[in-house]
């Protein structure tokens, strides 16, 4: 067993060094390049995408992987780097569309100058994760257990994660629903990271009802768990997340099994608004390409995985279980209607960015400025022509 341990945590490890998480750093990163050429009567010219390491962004390695751009007349080359380095490529001309988890969502946001515009979702996350030391006060928890079970458990618990990143935002979102009814005395709460803030502003601080904080990269997160110093409770997604299960590790809290799909944060895919202005017929484009690749996504995940780890020279598998992966049929259902599916999602992340510690809510513009749902709605419609 000792041995197995050993080789699971070296699989964990030798995955992050190739696979780029949804990370905030800004610092320096891996970047590769891909290239598709056109072959289409049409020639859009070349789009530059930036592209996350890991299965999130698998439809952008599968466009150009299976040609799918090519066909739409688009030559795409790719550079493989973290979010924040995406919107920084965004807002430099550097990069023309690109793969973005929730954790710099707030840019589309803006009222004024917003660097980017949303182009569409993405896959519906359930990878952030909040999972229990074997040795701390969770650790005779499981996702069978009882919100109430869950709030007993984080009073002054101590809790790993990287909270600028998607692990912030769900567990912010599992601490409001952990104090749905709850007196203000009674509340779990916490001081945020970097910060002076402390979350939620509502509580009223009660000593034995805080959890503290541990910024730890989610690189990291497996070596603190595994320490004799670990803390009770870690918030962390794949590759980490499926490693520390596979352990042994209680998993305790999914987005949609704890949180429901109400608060369900989609990824979502970029364009730089210099970009849209000059080559519109560019970026719709793009929008079929994607959704074709969204369709060999969603019917065949193996295929997927394959482009994808072949991008990233990734000798191994993704976990796909970690989300749902729309069809273009979904996406146009989605959308379909000002108040369907689609539009809840995107203003559930415009309020998952409504906080002290980011925008206040005067300051983010409607969700219906920074999407068109009729140019996602005909890229659906053309493919299947």
């Amino acid at each position: 067993m000792k041995n197995k341990n050993i080789a699971l945590l070296t699989l964990a490890f030798g995955a992050l060094l190739a696979v780029s998480a949804c990370s905030p750093t800004t610092g320096a990163s891996s970047t590769t390049s891909t290239t598709s050429t056109t072959s289409s009567k049409a020639d859009y010219g070349s789009v530059r995408l930036g592209l996350q390491g890991n299965f999130g962004a698998s439809a952008g390695f599968v466009g150009i992987a299976e040609g799918y751009f090519k066909t739409e007349g688009l030559t795409a080359t790719s550079s493989i780097t973290t979010g924040p380095n995406i919107i920084t490529g965004l807002q430099g001309d550097t990069m023309d569309i690109g793969f973005l988890g929730n954790g710099v969502a707030w840019n589309y946001f803006l009222k004024d100058n917003a660097p980017i515009k949303l182009l569409t979702i993405d896959n519906l996350t359930n990878d952030d994760r909040l999972i229990a030391s074997k040795t701390g006060k969770g650790k005779a928890l499981s996702e069978a257990s009882s919100n109430d079970q869950v709030y007993a458990a984080l009073q002054g618990a101590t809790v790993a994660l990287q909270y600028a990143a998607t692990p912030g935002t769900f567990f912010q979102s599992l601490v409001d629903v952990l104090n749905t009814g709850k007196e203000a005395a009674a509340q779990l709460w916490y001081k945020v990271p970097g910060a002076t803030e402390v979350y939620p502003s509502s509580a009223a601080q009660t000593a034995s009802f805080e959890v503290t904080l541990i910024s730890t990269d989610n690189g990291s997160i497996t070596a603190s768990m595994v320490s004799s110093s670990a803390p009770d409770f870690c918030v962390t997604f794949s590759p980490v997340s499926t490693a520390l299960t596979t352990l042994g590790y209680p998993l305790v809290a999914t987005t949609l099994g704890r949180l429901g799909d109400k608060k369900l944060t989609p990824s979502t895919w970029a364009v730089s608004t210099k970009y849209l202005a000059a080559h519109p017929e560019g970026v719709k484009a793009f929008l079929r390409g994607l959704m074709r690749s969204f369709d060999l996504r969603h019917d065949n995940p193996s295929k997927a995985s394959e482009d994808t780890a072949n991008a990233n020279k990734f000798d191994g598998t993704y976990d796909t279980s970690i989300a749902y992966w729309p069809s273009s049929s979904d996406i146009k259902g989605y959308f379909a209607t000002a108040d369907g599916k689609g539009m809840q999602y995107v203003e559930q992340i415009r309020n998952s960015q409504i906080s002290e510690t980011q925008l206040a809510a005067g300051a983010l513009a409607s969700k219906d400025v920074i999407v068109d749902r009729q140019w996602i709605i005909d890229a659906c419609t053309a493919i299947k022509a």
